[in-house]
């Protein structure tokens, strides 16, 4: 296989979550969850993450942030959107500054999304925001 085989999985597994309707439950717009559970099995692979209290849009590294929009979640550029910006490395959570969410916003955020059993996997993530660790 050539050196593309490990990010043409996971692109496959987030497209096929949007096209089979995988978008939400009745607590949390939580999209791209087959896509997440690809990258989290291939260590070394990364993903970006649009989210704020109402849930959580994971996509390919390869798309903007912007252009990823739900019900009630959306991340635009220069602060404007409800939505924080992020990325999901391997094994840690990075979000963006967002001038609109104090740390402890932040916090509380994480913790309502890492509280739904699906992203159980990423609860004992170090969480970064403003390049500095969550409590």
């Amino acid at each position: 296989m050539n050196g593309l085989a490990p990010f043409i999985i996971p692109l496959f597994f987030f497209r096929t979550c949007i096209m089979n309707g995988d978008r939400q439950d009745s607590a949390l717009h939580l999209v791209g969850l087959d896509f997440l559970a690809a990258v989290i099995a291939h260590p070394g692979l990364s993903a970006k993450v649009v989210l704020n209290d109402r849930g959580a849009i994971f996509i390919p590294v390869t798309e903007q942030h912007r252009d990823h929009k739900v019900e009630a979640i959306s991340y635009a550029d220069d602060y404007a959107g409800n939505a924080l910006a992020g990325m999901i490395a391997p094994g840690r959570i990075e979000i963006r500054n967002h001038r609109d969410f104090s740390p402890a916003e932040v916090t509380r955020i994480m913790r309502v999304l890492l509280a739904d059993p699906r992203l159980a996997r990423m609860r004992t993530w170090p969480i970064l925001y403003q390049g500095r660790p969550l409590p």
